[in-house]
């Protein structure tokens, strides 16, 4: 009952109960003798299995509380004589857990409420102050310290199964690291001196005490869940420690490995620090060129953190910086889906990478604010739905429509009436024989954007009849589009938008040539 991988919450919990159940059933049979002589008697392992099970119930608010009854309940059955049963180590890092989890849970679901109160335009980040009525497990969070000085205690008095080890810290430090949001800032400061703590006492020669890769990740992990301006250049100052202490002591439990540089990348992606990024993985491929430690190597994760860093960049940049982010993710994406191809561990791709670079060129695309859209964006999007298609991931069905809609904004000139008549006939044939001709991608030929010249009203019906003029459309085209209010009908082939744009015009010069009339 105490196992608790991969079940829903409700059987975890009922797992929980049954747990504790069957102590109580073995604490009542503990005087009662079997014909061969023998007594069942719970002893610590048991009190341990439930706790373990009440530390699984990982969104159970109670779950500290669960925790801490069965806990206290083993102090009093070892008290009263029976010394099978004694909290040890184990115990009391698992209660350290619970209270850890239970005030992340209140901190999470604080931050959650604080987002709904929040204006539209407001950032939860420019808050300065914590709300009065915000609970980020602060109480929770004393009573993990007041266990672990608890164990510092008993040790102390000569209790040899209790001992504040270098676990029972990390335990602690997570809990800070589960805190940690956008409003509760201060948990990564926390998190430091806890773990300058831990150096401490090591000094003092509590050599069961000291920080190793888990407690610098923690630590690191918090500053980029905060998402502050210094974020990342905080994270990667405790990485380039851990490389210092390294070399210094020759310590291997705080050399760096993949999940320290990860910790770090998280930091800089929440800073939309597309450049940090690239040169952390870059540090990662060349430690791992390098062969001389395994545990350092470009994974899944960090490809994934710059390609979609390099997809923030295309967010926020500027009409004259357009397609450059999507560009950088297709060659990082490339190179991930060389390694695969390859055979090398720890590199997968995924749909979500393709898509997001297809998405975030047409969002780019179509935002911008004028209709000189760069060919090399097309091209980008173009080449990401191309590899996404020669993939072994089933394609996203809005792929097509978002490709079209660049295609048809980037090809709109008189002067590329062949590249796009080209690129709507052939797209339309791959939408067809994949059986994803959807509402959308009808629309995107039918009732986009359309131009004073080149791609006008006329084009658009002309085409539009070319390859959905016969009706109704046989099923087949539309077969593996699941939803039913995403299949066409024939009143998606109308145009409502008759305005047409002015070729070339971006909209200063509009508003010169509004401004003049």
């Amino acid at each position: 009952c105490s196992k608790g991988h991969g079940k829903s919450n409700d059987i975890l919990r009922n797992n929980a109960i049954k747990a504790e159940d069957t102590l109580k059933e073995m604490m009542e049979m503990q005087e009662e003798r079997n014909g061969d002589g023998t007594n069942i008697s719970p002893n610590t392992d048991s009190f341990n299995y439930v706790i373990r099970a009440w530390t699984r119930c990982r969104t159970d608010i109670t779950m500290a509380d669960k925790v801490m009854n069965v806990l206290r309940t083993m102090e009093l059955y070892q008290r009263t004589g029976h010394d099978d049963v004694k909290a040890n180590t184990i115990s009391y890092c698992m209660a350290i857990d619970a209270w850890g989890t239970v005030a992340g849970i209140k901190s999470q679901g604080s931050l959650k409420r604080l987002k709904k109160q929040k204006s539209a335009k407001e950032s939860i980040s420019s808050h300065d102050t914590t709300p009065d009525n915000a609970d980020f497990g602060t109480e929770e969070l004393s009573k993990a310290e007041s266990i672990l000085d608890y164990m510092h205690n008993l040790y102390d008095s000569g209790d040899t199964d209790v001992m504040p080890t270098t676990d029972a810290y990390n335990t602690y430090v997570n809990a800070f690291t589960r805190t940690a949001n956008e409003v509760n800032t201060k948990s990564p400061l926390a998190a430091e001196k806890v773990l300058r703590k831990m150096t401490a006492f090591h000094n003092d020669g509590l050599l069961d005490i000291q920080p190793d890769q888990r407690s610098y990740i923690h630590v690191m992990r918090a500053w980029g869940k905060v998402k502050r301006k210094n974020s990342g250049e905080r994270a990667e100052w405790w990485l380039r420690n851990m490389w210092s202490e390294f070399e210094e002591t020759g310590n291997t439990n705080v050399k760096p490995n993949v999940g320290a540089y990860l910790a770090v990348m998280e930091a800089y992606f929440h800073q939309s620090n597309a450049a940090k990024l690239e040169s952390l993985l870059l540090e990662l491929l060349e430690y791992e060129n390098s062969g001389e430690d395994a545990t350092l190597h470009a994974n899944t994760a960090a490809f994934t953190f710059i390609i979609r860093g390099w997809l923030k960049h295309e967010d926020a940049c500027t009409e004259s910086d357009m397609g450059v982010g999507c560009d950088n993710a297709l060659k990082w994406l490339d190179r991930l889906i060389d390694r695969e191809e390859k055979g090398l561990p720890y590199a997968s791709t995924s749909p979500e990478l393709f898509t997001g670079i297809i998405k975030g060129g047409k969002t780019s695309a179509m935002s911008i604010h004028t209709t000189r859209v760069s060919k090399k964006v097309f091209k980008t999007v173009l080449e990401a739905f191309t590899e996404f298609r020669a993939s072994r991931h089933i394609i996203e069905p809005n792929a097509y429509a978002w490709v079209l809609q660049v295609g048809l904004k980037a090809l709109s000139s008189p002067t590329d009436s062949g590249g796009r008549t080209k690129l709507i006939r052939h797209l339309s044939k791959a939408c067809i024989d994949d059986g994803f001709v959807s509402k959308s991608f009808v629309a995107a030929l039918s009732n986009g954007p359309i131009w004073t010249k080149g791609w006008t009203a006329d084009e658009s019906k002309k085409m539009t009849m070319e390859v959905f003029g016969d009706w109704p459309l046989p099923k087949s085209w539309s077969r593996n589009v699941k939803r039913a209010g995403d299949l066409p009908s024939r009143v998606d082939m109308r145009r409502t938008r008759v305005q047409p744009e002015d070729w070339h015009v971006t909209r200063t010069e509009a508003e010169g040539l509004s401004q003049k009339r």
